[in-house]
């Protein structure tokens, strides 16, 4: 990290957005009211709002939390490839991606936190922790998750390479830890075949890269255009840079799913035959597998269609694959009953499906507002400038 990047001051001037930023303002705000009243039903009335049920307890308030933070730990990923790594062309999005991580965090865990309806409860968290359970260690690693990604955005603003560099190779081995959790979480599950097995920590992490790929395509694209800035050479190089490793990283996570599948079709477990022959089978081979990965892969790894439109497009497939994998994942995994039970059925209930799409409002709400006040057109205009400088050198 040897670019000389002076800190920039935090803009609390008068805002004046585009016409573009205003219509993504106007879609946060109201799907953040959507989040907020939704809130307040299960905060006050309770989860009899919720579609769950005593065999399917946990409800797409999970898949969400799932989304958001394994697309938070993909962020942290890239943003490391510059501050950790070293690769100095990363450095352009580095203070964008961890923001966006941090934002990511925040949503997922608001997410968890309404899920559980009575959050307070988590007082207990503290006072009587099982040091047993993956859950509390979870917490525990996703907590200082959040505090190293705190640090190094504050670092990035002030300048300080040195400790960027620390906070971010901190936050990194955390951010791996706490996913590793996670994973742990559903894989170390043992009544629950879909997620048993020391294949789940794996997966998270091989789909957070690709979660956070996709997510940082479409948000620096998107932010450019909104506000009618011309993007930096270096930066339309990157993105295109990013949308071929984007692409690999597609066929990585094509392997896994297959032989994850086909594993499970070989132990004969009911879960693997709802999603390939089942009810399931339109949602994980449409959406999941040709949405979600095959079709964006064969653009991505095209050249000619690895422009930052095929790279946009590409993005919010795969983005739309991974939500669906993260329903398949934590909804089909809890149908199968014990001793013998019929299989439990949940379809999400309008207010569940609100709150899931609410929160990308409430993470486009912030953003902007982050947008704004970091400046980071200004930041990667200024680390170009400073690249340019140093190979110049």
């Amino acid at each position: 990290m040897s670019l000389n990047i002076e800190a920039q001051k935090i803009n609390f001037g008068p805002i004046r957005p585009t016409v573009g930023v205003m219509f993504w303002l106007i879609i946060g705000v109201v799907l953040t009211g959507i989040v907020l009243y939704a809130s307040a039903l299960v905060l006050f009335q309770g989860q009899m709002h919720f579609a769950s049920s005593d065999q399917v307890p946990w409800n797409i308030f999970v898949s969400a939390y799932v989304f958001f933070v394994v697309t938070s730990t993909g962020l942290c990923f890239i943003s490391a490839f510059g501050h950790v790594f070293g690769i100095e062309k990363y450095e352009l999005i580095g203070k964008r991606a961890v923001f966006a991580s941090l934002v990511f965090l925040a949503v997922g865990m608001y997410a968890i936190v309404i899920e559980i309806g009575r959050p307070w409860m988590m007082l207990h968290y503290v006072t009587s922790p099982n040091i047993a359970s993956p859950m509390f260690w979870m917490g525990v690693f996703y907590g200082l998750y959040g505090l190293f990604l705190l640090l190094e955005l504050v670092f990035i603003i002030m300048g300080k390479l040195r400790a960027t560099q620390i906070s971010g190779i901190f936050g990194f081995i955390v951010a791996v830890i706490a996913h590793g959790m996670l994973g742990a979480l559903f894989g170390m599950t043992y009544a629950r075949d879909m997620w048993f097995g020391p294949y789940m920590p794996i997966y998270f992490i091989m789909s957070a890269f690709v979660s956070g790929l996709g997510s940082l395509c479409i948000i620096i694209l998107l932010s450019y255009k909104s506000k009618n800035q011309k993007m930096p050479e270096r930066m339309s190089k990157l993105i295109n840079d990013m949308g071929l490793v984007f692409g690999y990283a597609l066929g990585a996570l094509l392997f896994f799913v297959f032989w994850k599948t086909a594993a499970g079709l070989y132990a004969g477990k009911t879960e693997a035959y709802m999603l390939v022959m089942g009810d399931f089978a339109m949602r994980f081979w449409v959406l999941e597998v040709m949405v979600g990965i095959i079709i964006p892969m064969a653009i991505l790894l095209y050249r000619a269609t690895r422009t930052h439109l095929g790279i946009f497009i590409a993005a919010i497939m795969v983005l739309t694959g991974l939500v669906t994998a993260r329903l398949n994942l934590v909804v089909v995994g809890q149908l199968k009953q014990p001793l013998g039970q019929p299989l439990a059925t949940y379809s999400p209930n309008t207010l569940e499906i609100m709150f899931f799409i609410g929160l990308f409002g409430a993470f486009a709400l912030v953003y902007i507002i982050g947008s704004y006040l970091f400046r980071f057109e200004d930041y990667e205009a200024q680390v170009a400038k400073a690249l340019d400088e140093h190979e110049s050198h």
